[in-house]
């Protein structure tokens, strides 16, 4: 049997069998390719990454009212189905009496029951009468609350929805 010697990272010499030092060719290539994989799924993430675990951004919402997180969870709730975090939004809303939050909430009812545009609307409003009544009320409820704290956009879409007749 064959010999081969091998020169390692602390520059000792190694004696190895000549099939030994294929297999650790091998074992080389498949380690490099799995870590390569690695690093091609990670450079995957999606662009809403928070950059923050989402359960620190929820803690930092709910206790502490923090607009900086209320902003990292809304931008990556864009990554979960449309309800996911709307419970947080809602205390948000609530507790902290944020007119952005009560916005979110307003557009979350309505994605979570995938409601369609009026397609007449100047300021894209939805169709409030495909909602059940429960989450209508709930709906209109955080705009007027919004509309209260001063959003604008919030204005703007209760005129329409006056205008158009869905609420009085």
């Amino acid at each position: 049997m064959r010999q081969r010697l091998i020169r390692n990272d602390f520059e000792t010499l190694v004696i190895l069998p000549r099939h030994w030092t294929m297999e650790i060719m091998l074992w080389t290539l498949v380690v490099g390719g799995l870590t390569s994989c690695e690093n091609e799924i990670n450079s995957m993430r999606s662009m809403n990454d928070p950059g923050v675990p989402i359960h620190v951004l929820i803690d930092s919402i709910e206790n502490h009212g923090s607009l900086i997180a209320f902003n990292k969870l809304q931008t990556a709730s864009l990554d979960y189905r449309p309800g996911e975090f709307l419970s947080t939004f809602l205390i948000m809303a609530d507790k902290y009496n944020n007119a952005i939050s009560c916005k979110t909430v307003y557009y979350k009812i309505m994605w979570m029951y995938d409601v369609p545009v009026i397609d007449d609307s100047e300021h894209g409003i939805f169709k409030l009468d495909s909602l059940n009544n429960d989450a209508r009320e709930m709906a209109v409820k955080y705009l007027l609350k919004a509309d209260s704290l001063g959003d604008d956009e919030a204005k703007n879409h209760l005129f329409e929805y006056k205008n158009f007749g869905l609420i009085k």
